[in-house]
């Protein structure tokens, strides 16, 4: 009888869902802020970044992924570790986790499939496309994605709502409008989420890795190359991991959405166990782009140092060793 509970109790907590976001979550949470945090002072630093269109998406989609960094997995880790559910409390942060929750990743996918495409023609041998990688078109393109997905999350604004359960009599946070939660989970989510930005960039990604074989024998500026080759390894690289964490989550939800594996007495727990892991590994997707360019560019290592000491901490110890003395 005690090896039977042991063993119950064993495989309770093996199977506990929270472990994995309280553990796990909270780990990629503190190391994904920090990282693309690192990234907004890296690129906001160095002109070379700031005048680049590349460098430029890869700048806005940073600070997109901090957004949905704590408008998303910070709620999930929240509620995970206190119990108390803001979704299912607040009518307001109901609506409008569910509206960041679009928001965000329409963004961030978005920004990748520029910046992917931004590396196809920098690339190219054509002269007509390389004409596109200019900064005041990176600035327009940029707003025009932001406001698709601005006006592209408004539904789920309106129709995530506070519902109470007739069973349990609780209250949860879901989409109360029965065609719009067809569409969400029959188009947006295995479109927009997944297949359709995955495909736009890993074709221009094979397409610009093609055209990098050749960089060398192009006459273009030696600091141009570098700066080419430095931000093709990076995002070709970043779109490589981002279908390994993408794509199992998309097909998961689809899965369980179309299945009664999840409502099913014997296999519920084992489907929400994997369901909570795949669904917290998902967030290394807006959470790695950092430690990616630090793994895959020597560059990019040396412009971090550079950055925060030479520039940022050393002209800090300046300022406190000769303080400017400002005369009334």
């Amino acid at each position: 009888m005690t090896n039977i509970s042991t063993t119950a109790l064993t495989s309770t907590i093996i199977l506990n869902p929270n472990i994995i976001t309280n553990y796990l979550g909270t780990f990629i949470l503190v190391f994904g802020a920090i990282g693309e945090f690192l990234n907004l002072v890296v690129f906001l630093s160095l002109r070379t970044f700031r005048e680049s269109s590349c460098a430029f998406y890869l700048t806005l989609a940073s600070f997109f992924k901090i957004l949905q960094i704590f408008t998303g997995l910070l709620s999930r880790v929240f509620t995970s570790i206190t119990a108390v559910d803001w979704t299912a409390i607040s009518p307001f942060y109901c609506k409008f986790r569910g509206y960041f929750a679009e928001f965000s990743p329409l963004c961030t996918l978005g920004l990748a499939c520029l910046a992917v495409i931004d590396q196809y023609f920098a690339t190219s041998t054509h002269l007509r496309w390389q004409q596109w990688c200019d900064i005041k078109v990176a600035y327009r393109l940029s707003f025009l994605m932001t406001t698709f997905s601005l006006i592209g999350a408004i539904p789920h604004g309106i129709f995530f709502e506070l519902i109470e359960s007739p069973i349990t009599k609780r209250y949860a946070c879901i989409l109360n409008n029965k065609a719009f939660d067809y569409y969400n989970t029959n188009v947006n989510l295995p479109l927009f989420f997944g297949p359709l930005p995955m495909f736009i960039t890993i074709i221009f990604a094979i397409l610009t890795y093609r055209h990098v074989k050749q960089i060398a024998y192009r006459t273009v500026p030696l600091v141009r190359r570098r700066l080419d080759q430095q931000l093709t390894t990076m995002v070709l690289t970043q779109t490589v991991f981002n279908s390994f964490a993408i794509i199992p989550y998309v097909a998961m939800v689809m899965i369980v959405n179309h299945t009664t594996l999840l409502t099913d007495a014997s296999t519920g727990n084992v489907t929400l166990f994997v369901l909570t892991t795949i669904a917290i590994t998902y967030y290394l997707y807006p959470t790695s782009s950092f430690y990616i360019y630090m793994c895959t560019s020597e560059r990019f290592r040396q412009q971090l140092r550079y950055v925060l000491f030479d520039i940022h901490f050393n002209g800090w110890l300046r300022r406190k060793i000769n303080p400017v003395n400002n005369i009334a």
